[in-house]
């Protein structure tokens, strides 16, 4: 292989890792993003805010205090009687990870 080559692969091969790892980032970020929401919006009690974070679909699985709640509607129903009463959730920030399963 040429030397001009084996330069461009490696010119490359750097870009390709910087966009993966920039990528990786992004999504960490998102992630982040959208738990600080769910915090936020639960310590507001904000069941229309909720609404808007739950996937709309019957397959959309909720669990509270142990008890299976199948689809959004029976979540926000479930929430609903939740947010009468007064609690707010705490989250530990420094601990906080992200990861991604192999199928991701």
């Amino acid at each position: 292989m040429e030397e001009g080559m084996v330069k461009r692969f490696l010119v490359f091969a750097a870009l390709a890792v910087t966009a993966v790892l920039a990528h990786a980032a992004t999504m960490e970020d998102e992630v982040r993003a959208v738990f600080d929401k769910y915090i936020a919006v639960q310590n507001a009690h904000d069941l229309k805010a909720m609404r808007s974070l739950l996937a709309d679909s019957p397959d959309l699985l909720w669990i509270s205090r142990g008890k299976p709640i199948w689809g959004r509607e029976a979540a926000l129903k479930s929430l609903e009687e939740r947010y009468k009463g007064t609690w707010r959730i705490d989250a530990d920030r420094k601990n906080f990870e992200s990861s991604r399963s192999a199928g991701a």
